[in-house]
């Protein structure tokens, strides 16, 4: 699970970094460096937290939390729907920490008796989220088409 909450916070950084528009060359120039180096980070990191199998498991958890972004990216308000991807991914994985009444020391989720049911609670909260059309609901597109035409409105 602490694989699960490097992915959800580190995917939206990369692909933020991934698919900007510098206004200028230089910044165009420094773009793929900044992303490259996130990702060299990122694995780093996952793979400090238990080797090879870690930086798979990161990997996998990453496609599988932002699996509906990835397939839409290219789609008008794609980074909105990547943002409310990440606030929703975190605010479920909090609540549903707390549901199950985790321990608030991450270092020792792995040997808690009540991960297992956390895990479970989590990963199918959110299927249930992607199955149920959330991100795509009238709502959710019209949030993100607002805040879409006040950021070309600055």
């Amino acid at each position: 699970m602490g694989i699960e909450f490097l992915a959800i916070h580190s995917f939206p950084f990369m692909m933020l970094i991934g698919s900007a528009h510098p206004p200028n060359e230089q910044g165009e120039k420094c773009r793929p460096a900044a992303f490259w180096g996130l990702f060299c980070l990122y694995f780093i990191m996952a793979a400090k937290m238990g080797g090879l199998l870690a930086v798979l498991t990161f990997a996998g958890l990453t496609v599988s939390t932002y699996l509906g972004y990835l397939l839409r990216r290219t789609s008008p308000g794609a980074i909105g729907q990547l943002s409310m991807r990440w606030a929703m991914s975190f605010l479920i994985f909090m609540i549903t920490a707390s549901a199950t009444r985790m321990s608030e020391e991450v270092g020792e989720w792995p040997d808690h008796e009540r991960v297992l049911y956390f895990g479970m609670s989590y990963f199918l909260v959110l299927g249930l989220l992607e199955l149920s059309g959330f991100y795509h609901s009238r709502p959710v597109l019209a949030l993100i088409e607002k805040y879409r035409s006040q950021g070309k409105n600055s």
